[in-house]
């Protein structure tokens, strides 16, 4: 395994925050079931990596600047050593790109996930609910999982 993530100079230092939202088909406040993005603030650039789609098919999407208000942003990482170019070449290697969307799976959540474990950016999953500890604190008691 490669790391994207580096500890030496010349790479820039940036925030890296977990976004959700509600969808338009969707009002809920169970966050596994909103929509994900990973946004990026180094000092002189801010970029917004999502999911997209195109005629059904799964494709990255990156828009610069800061996320609209619509999400809600949680901390992962702060001044953090990563690479630009590394987050871009991650979004757009995604082994779901180009797959068929399905909310239930291959989904902004996967997509998501992957990015982040392609940047070893840590998402501790909770043992419960199975979803990123980070955000487990955020789930509705009827949204959690018993696993045996």
């Amino acid at each position: 395994m490669f790391s994207y993530i580096k500890s030496v100079l010349g790479y820039n230092t940036c925030d890296i925050y977990f976004c959700h939202c509600n969808v338009p088909y969707v009002n809920t406040s169970d966050i596994s079931k909103q929509h994900w993005a990973l946004f990026f603030n180094w000092k002189d650039k801010n970029l917004v990596y999502e999911l997209g789609k195109n005629q059904g098919l799964i494709t990255p999407s990156c828009t610069e600047g800061e996320p609209t208000p619509i999400y809600t942003r949680v901390l992962l990482s702060s001044a953090t050593q990563v690479d630009p170019d590394a987050v871009h070449e991650a979004a757009m290697n995604c082994s779901l790109n180009g797959q068929p969307y399905s909310a239930g799976w291959n989904n902004c959540q996967q997509w998501t996930e992957e990015i982040a474990n392609k940047l070893e950016i840590p998402l501790q999953y909770d043992k419960i609910s199975g979803v990123p500890a980070f955000i487990a604190h955020l789930l509705p008691v009827t949204s959690v999982n018993l696993k045996r």
